[in-house]
């Protein structure tokens, strides 16, 4: 597991690379108590309105997850802090054992949050684009079909896991895809824009394989995505 060495010090962040990480964890901690101070405000004064917009939900996104991310950073400080092979002066020592595997996991947790973070935060950036003639009109589209999207696409998702499990079961093994429930729920994702090797299902030379190709392409292709695009 990769990872830095000031991710578990917050004195050797701010020594090692103040201009840098620190400046911006700073800059976005304060960024953040604004907006949460923002939506304070906007929830007194709307009331439940406020949870009817969409972009209320995406700033309540942005403020969980930042605040899941602060969470994991204080617990690994913590935990760094109160294992002496782990300080900032003795983990770059070659010939001492850090058992790093106790922050292993809060450090996953915290890479997961931030990358969560930075596509909603983008995602967030389409609400200024309203303020261009040339962008309003389709941002406005973008927030009246959002809810209907977001029930497409849940019964796209289940439309989909049932034929990653039919896929796993029939032909996954140890070497290919669909050896996993996962691998092959990845694999009916991405196999509309190319890249998924399907010879360890024409390799069996039976007849399910082809039924199932076929029927994903009627269902998927002609179907769902076509009705996506209507929705749109």
């Amino acid at each position: 597991f990769a990872f830095k060495a000031y991710q578990m010090s917050l004195p050797l962040m701010s020594g090692d690379d103040f201009g840098g990480v620190f400046l911006f964890f700073a800059l976005t901690s304060g960024m953040h108590a604004l907006l949460l101070a923002y939506a304070t405000f906007l929830i007194v004064k709307n009331g439940f309105r406020y949870f009817t917009y969409v972009w209320s939900i995406v700033d309540l996104a942005i403020l969980l997850l930042f605040s899941i991310y602060v969470c994991t950073n204080i617990v690994i400080f913590t935990e760094a802090a109160w294992e002496p092979s782990l300080q900032p002066e003795i983990i770059a020592d070659s010939e001492v054992f850090f058992p790093i595997g106790n922050v292993v996991s809060s450090l996953e947790a915290g890479n997961r949050a931030l990358a969560l973070l930075g596509l909603i935060s983008w995602i967030k950036v389409l609400k200024y684009f309203s303020l261009s003639s040339t962008f309003h009109p389709l941002v406005r589209v973008l927030e009246r079909c959002l809810v209907n999207l977001l029930k497409f696409a849940a019964l796209f998702l289940i439309v989909l896991f049932g034929f990653a499990v039919a896929l796993h079961i029939s032909y996954g093994d140890e070497t290919n895809l669909f050896s996993s429930v996962g691998g092959s729920f990845f694999a009916v994702i991405v196999a509309p824009a190319g890249g998924v090797e399907l010879q360890p299902i024409f390799d069996m030379d039976d007849l399910l394989g082809p039924v199932l190709i076929f029927a994903y392409i009627v269902v998927v292709f002609l179907l769902l995505l076509n009705t996506f695009m209507a929705i749109c």
